[in-house]
């Protein structure tokens, strides 16, 4: 893992949801985070497909209700306002008002079309098996990036804390897809870990692990 030097700055977070302006800084802070053989098979870094992500991610956020985007930035005069972390909270109703599989549109030509159908629809079976099929209604961290030298400063506890407060107000389970890495972060906001995912994709093994959060019953 490359070494990340530390901020030479106090940074000043501020949380707010995103705009349509937002979405290339939003791409490319995805590829910073997910950067990985895997990764690269399924979205190569490449124009078309970095145009592909600003298209769906634009997609969400004009003709689903439901899908919310939250972008942290570094608003002190170091940081200019850029964005340091983004959160993509989807609010299901139960009984699927869209399937999983339509979490994407059809993949990118310079895709891996059939790694892709593998990987995701793993992640949908499993949340199917955790969540009833079709699932009951719950809340769902989508997407969750921190720049690197941003990490342990607070910024993926303001996107965790955002949704999990709404989960709370429905009264719905909150659910997430994550690896080992994020294991201490969820658990410190109350989600439980749930059976591990080993897939074996194109020679790469990859471990996948539910995390889910009961609700909270409401008065």
């Amino acid at each position: 893992m490359a070494t990340v030097t530390p901020l030479p700055h106090t940074p000043k977070l501020s949380l707010a949801k995103a705009t349509l302006a937002d979405m290339p800084e939003i791409t490319a802070l995805w590829y910073t985070c997910f950067s990985s053989p895997l990764f690269d098979k399924l979205f190569p870094p490449t124009p078309a497909v970095h145009a592909w992500w600003n298209a769906a991610n634009a997609d969400d956020l004009l003709n689903k209700p439901s899908q919310v985007y939250l972008k942290v930035s570094d608003v002190s005069a170091e940081g200019q306002g850029r964005i340091v972390g983004y959160a993509k909270w989807g609010f299901w109703e139960g009984g699927e008002e869209r399937m999983l599989e339509d979490r994407m549109p059809a993949w990118a030509e310079e895709s891996d079309g059939g790694l892709c159908d593998g990987f995701f629809g793993a992640l949908a079976d499993e949340r199917r098996r955790n969540l009833g099929d079709p699932p009951r209604g719950h809340a769902y961290l989508d997407m969750l990036c921190t720049m690197p030298e941003y990490r342990k400063l607070g910024v993926a506890r303001l996107l965790i804390e955002w949704g999990c407060e709404k989960a709370d107000a429905l009264g719905k389970e909150a659910y997430v897809d994550a690896t080992d890495a994020g294991k201490p972060v969820y658990m410190k906001f109350g989600f439980e870990q749930q059976k591990p995912l080993v897939l074996e994709l194109d020679g790469d093994s990859v471990t996948c692990t539910s995390f889910m959060r009961p609700a909270k019953k409401q008065l």
